[in-house]
């Protein structure tokens, strides 16, 4: 029982862990992308092309990195979403002189690609601490549920084990629809069923 207790918190722990990161992924991007979009849409900065490509294409990649990390529980994407911040960045610092256009936007004295990125690195930290916990709870008994009765219920399953309050109501349901009332069979068979 205390087994299947420690797991079962486990498991909620990986879940929680699951929904932070990817809460996190879709408030951090989705809210760069619109500060991106509504830059572009207002011709803030002379040039669009890298706002679009900075603030949709790369931010939409971590987005779907990072997501899918934790929603297919895969620790290829988790590793993917720093990758494509890290390379983000150093672009973002080669095509622009004066820094991001986010950031002179904002007043220039927050780096947002820097956040990005070590955010996404502590992001893929713990995706990757949840996704191994959870490959080591799928093979542990009991896996998903945790619970004693539920794993005792599908053991009887498996086995084909029949209890005997099952018996009784088909031995019923058998009486009823093979005897007629007519022959004193049916009196004796449920006498018989009373007694199991």
């Amino acid at each position: 029982m205390d087994e299947y207790s420690t797991n079962f918190c486990k498991l909620k722990r990986c879940q929680k862990i699951y929904n932070r990161v990817s809460l996190t992924y879709v408030i951090t991007c989705v809210l760069y992308i619109f500060a991106a979009t509504y830059l572009m849409l207002l011709s803030v900065s002379g040039d669009s092309l890298f706002l679009f490509f900075d603030g949709l294409v790369f931010k939409g990649a971590i987005l779907y990195c990072g997501y899918m990390g934790a929603y297919k529980r895969d620790n290829r994407y988790a590793a993917a979403a720093p990758i494509i911040a890290s390379l983000n960045t150093g672009i973002g610092a080669i095509f622009t002189n004066n820094g991001n256009y986010l950031e002179m936007f904002l007043g220039g004295g927050i780096h947002v690609d820097l956040i990005v990125t070590d955010l996404t690195i502590i992001l893929m930290a713990l995706t990757i601490y949840a996704n191994k916990m959870y490959k080591w709870l799928e093979e542990q008994p009991g896996f998903p549920h945790f619970n004693e009765r539920y794993d005792e219920q599908k053991k009887q399953s498996e086995t084909g084990y029949v209890s005997r309050f099952d018996m009784r109501n088909d031995l019923l349901a058998k009486s009823e629809n093979n005897d007629s009332p007519a022959d004193g069979s049916a009196s004796a068979k449920k006498g018989e069923m009373d007694s199991i």
